[in-house]
């Protein structure tokens, strides 16, 4: 007994370590970016928040895609069908790249639009439009990069992205310090600087990855190699990565309401609230990395037909991640005081950072548990009971809680703040109800695999 804990938690680790790795290289990157920002004005950092509001929309719509092409290849790579493996990689690739010209495109017509929405301040929105012209340029190497580190998750390659990531974020550490203070000869270019700094890295660590992807057999066609999907196939695919998409498209648009519900309760509030975003982030990062691995771990099991051992798993796997979330939240909330003077804050602005940090963190080590459970049921394909502990909830829950707040109270913001935050105990019961009927423990690529008795090849 003791040897089996032992290698459950060797190869989760040595599955989860390089993916929480990877992943809080952009968040450091996040946290690092609002420091320096942070030294020129809190209206500075007000601005980027704010530009970057759009990014946030697109990220979890890119994040949907790849979450629906993940199903299929762990589930194929567990099978080992490593001719779908392939053409699933390459579909999501083309999928994730149609994301990223849309919302480039969106960029290019109407920025000022997309910015005006959450504030009224011109200062703010003449620094979030200054820094939206050049960041946007990161986009599309985003998307591509978020495809190509999902399949070396999948494929047990994990590291791969890790080092990559991690060049990205020394890199744009050393350029945002070239081009915000204008040093090594540089002109000073203050917020357009880190917004240069961005996409210059995003576009470094594409690079990387694809050399990589290019290198890989496995994904990469030989001659007479046939990688399109058939029509049936891609329509089949899309049947689960759609709901994924607009699951994570209203998670993303609510989470956008309720920060505009913030901004009409008291702008002044942003730069803490960024505060807050950025350090609540990098628990996020580590608590979404855990998930993730559960994901893969159990998405191969279901492909492999080991559905006793996927549920097992998938209960020491919710276990290990609500106690990682729950240190995490309790080292935050006992240093929140001392967080805010690394962003430069002081006075009024570092009070209410601590406020809303240490309200934050009381609520979200319940994320260990509903983050693990969320990534559970996608493993199987559960798109709906997904959609009812994501997307579903963020609507009824926070979004609709801090509409109601600001249209039918004058309530201070941290009281908003503290009626949203608390809105997750629920999710926590709901993703409990949903995870023990057990709609998610299937194989969803058994039809796909008899469909070549139907003559649906690849």
């Amino acid at each position: 007994m003791k040897t089996s804990k032992k290698a459950f938690l060797t190869g989760f680790l040595g599955l989860a370590a390089p993916i929480i790795l990877q992943s809080l290289s952009g968040t450091i990157l996040g946290v690092i970016d609002a420091m320096m920002v942070g030294t020129i004005s809190e209206i500075a950092i007000s601005g980027v928040t704010v530009a970057n509001k759009t990014y946030v929309i697109y990220d979890l719509v890119i994040f949907g895609a790849t979450s629906g092409i993940s199903i299929f290849l762990a589930q194929y790579f567990g099978a080992g069908d490593e001719k779908r493996c392939r053409s699933s990689f390459w579909f999501g690739m083309r999928l994730v790249l149609y994301i990223g010209m849309i919302f480039l495109a969106a960029l290019l017509l109407m920025p000022d639009k997309l910015i005006s929405i959450y504030v009224d301040d011109a200062q703010i929105v003449g620094i979030g439009i200054a820094y939206i012209k050049i960041v946007r340029y990161s986009y599309i190497p985003e998307a591509v990069s978020k495809m190509a580190a999902v399949y070396f998750r999948i494929c047990n390659k994990q590291r791969l992205p890790m080092y990559a990531g991690l060049i990205s974020v020394i890199g744009n550490v050393f350029l945002n310090y070239i081009f915000i203070f204008g040093k090594l000869g540089a002109p000073r270019m203050g917020i357009e600087g880190a917004a240069l700094g961005t996409v210059l890295a995003k576009n470094l660590e594409m690079l990387i990855l694809l050399v990589f992807v290019v290198r890989e057999k496995a994904i990469m066609p030989g001659r007479g190699s046939r990688v399109s999907l058939a029509v049936n196939q891609k329509f089949q695919m899309m049947k689960k990565i759609l709901p994924l998409i607009l699951n994570e498209s209203i998670w993303a648009l609510s989470q956008n309401i309720v920060f505009l519900n913030y901004c009409n309760v008291n702008e002044d509030y942003i730069p803490a609230l960024t505060v807050t975003d950025n350090i609540y982030n990098i628990i996020d990062v580590i608590i979404y990395s855990c998930a993730v691995s559960a994901g893969v771990i159990i998405g191969e099991k279901l492909g492999a037909g080991e559905f006793t051992e996927a549920k097992r798993t998938s209960r020491k796997i919710i276990k290990l991640d609500m106690v990682i979330a729950a240190i995490c939240c309790i080292l935050v909330f006992v240093t929140a005081p001392f967080i805010p003077s690394l962003f430069s804050m002081t006075g009024k602005f570092s009070m209410a950072a601590t406020t809303l940090l240490r309200i934050k963190v009381a609520f979200c080590w319940t994320q260990g548990y509903w983050d693990t459970v969320y990534y559970t049921l996608r493993a199987g394909g559960d798109t709906r009971d997904v959609f009812l502990v994501d997307g579903f909830f963020m609507l009824c829950g926070p979004m609709l809680v801090s509409t109601l707040a600001v249209q039918f109270t004058n309530l201070s913001l941290p009281l908003v703040f503290l009626m949203v935050e608390s809105t997750y105990l629920i999710k926590s019961v709901v993703a409990l109800y949903l995870y023990k009927k057990g709609r998610w423990v299937k194989n969803i690529t058994a039809r796909t695999l008899n469909s070549r008795k139907k003559g649906l090849n690849l």
